[in-house]
């Protein structure tokens, strides 16, 4: 059973980042459009470290698609 966990917390690993929410999903972009809202209005680094690319990503391509469908 031991062994079970082990590999079961190793892929879930691979399936989250620091936040611990699984990439692309909507409380995963919930939870970083937060950390930079913070960053924003705060103008506090440390709410930021650790920003995943993906998410830059996933602003980019909403950026682009909002600019498509206007």
């Amino acid at each position: 059973m031991t062994n079970l966990l082990r590999r079961l917390r190793k892929l879930e690993s691979r399936l989250t980042d620091r936040s611990g929410l699984a990439p692309g999903s909507e409380t995963w972009l919930e939870y970083w459009g937060e950390k930079l809202d913070r960053f924003l209005s705060e103008g506090d680094p440390k709410p930021i470290n650790g920003m995943p690319l993906a998410f830059i990503d996933a602003i980019i391509a909403e950026a682009i698609h909002a600019e498509q469908t206007r």
